[in-house]
């Protein structure tokens, strides 16, 4: 008598299939969730199109920082080892007229060199002034021109117009040093330039008054709207 395996039960099978279902469900939503944590995250994902978007913003960071090393390396040649001319706006601040004021003291007093060339010496005659003039404010000057030198401190670059009174005197040139805070020492003049009659001088002031006109307009024009808004704000007042 031959004995026949006996089928499979179906409650044999069933646990198996149960259990490979799960391990499919399982996998698919590992699946899924590690595609949703590529998209989210564009940095795990290569092929993101984030990656034409960072790229050119590095490159745009990098042309900046280069834009930004220019302008600096720029502005360095300019300040130190050569002379930048200053504008007309500046010729009477506070920084110019101290060195200016400097230099007519010291040219009162003596100190000028121009007066021992022979060549200048007729021109320099009409620039004699004492130092009581100058204190007196009898004799007055006015900045023609003026750059700026960067060193160990400051070098100012001057040519300074002479007044008694309104009659012209004539002009000279003289370079100033302004050493810096730490050294604890006084500005000195280094040299002293050309000198120029009144008539040599006479297109130079004619632009320095413009320019003064100029910003004496801007500032009556900066006052009158600051009166404007004010009646806005306060009509009786």
């Amino acid at each position: 008598m031959t004995n026949n395996p006996r089928p499979a039960s179906k409650s044999t099978k069933t646990p198996w299939i149960k259990l490979l279902t799960a391990l499919s469900i399982v996998c698919a939503l590992a699946i899924v969730h590690r595609n949703s944590r590529n998209n989210n995250n564009p940095q795990s994902n290569p092929n993101s199109n984030n990656e034409a978007i960072l790229l050119p913003s590095t490159q745009q960071s990098k042309q900046q920082s280069v834009a930004e090393i220019m302008s600096h390396t720029k502005k360095t040649r300019n300040m130190v080892g050569g002379y930048s001319n200053m504008d007309t706006a500046f010729l009477n601040s506070e920084e110019v007229l101290e060195m200016a004021n400097y230099a007519l003291a010291q040219h009162a007093g003596g100190a000028s060199t121009f007066f021992g060339s022979s060549e200048t010496s007729l021109s320099t005659s009409s620039l004699a002034v004492s130092p009581a003039e100058v204190e007196s404010g009898a004799v007055r000057l006015k900045v023609l021109e003026a750059s700026r030198q960067v060193v160990a401190g400051l070098n100012y670059k001057l040519t300074l117009a002479l007044f008694r009174g309104e009659t012209c005197l004539g002009a000279f040139d003289a370079t100033v040093y302004k050493p810096l805070p730490y050294m604890q020492e006084g500005p000195r003049v280094t040299s002293w330039g050309k000198v120029l009659g009144c008539e040599d001088i006479g297109d130079m002031l004619s632009l320095v008054e413009q320019g003064q006109g100029e910003e004496e307009t801007k500032a009556i024009a900066v006052e009158d709207e600051r009166r404007e808004e004010i009646q806005e704000v306060e009509p009786d007042a």
